[in-house]
């Protein structure tokens, strides 16, 4: 596989920064807690263990296979 550069473009930026915007503001912070404690589990101990992908493989189909689906981010209290 060769390595190819990609370039978004000023426009292709401008809707990911929308988008990300869109999604924080919009999806509980609660909806991507497992994938931050993955993330800070790697970054300590330097690798991912079976359950920790396991746990990744089932946060992955429980909330994208139908089974639920991201909850709205409630007002602020």
């Amino acid at each position: 596989m060769t390595e190819q550069g990609f370039d978004l473009g000023s426009d292709g930026w401008q809707r990911l920064i929308a988008a990300r915007d869109v999604y924080t503001r919009t999806v509980s912070v609660h909806y991507d807690e497992v994938l931050y404690q993955l993330a800070q589990r790697a970054q300590t101990d330097g690798c991912l263990g079976k359950a920790d992908i396991g746990a990744l493989v089932l946060s992955e189909h429980w909330c994208c296979g139908s089974v639920c689906a991201p909850t709205p981010a409630g007002p602020a209290p």
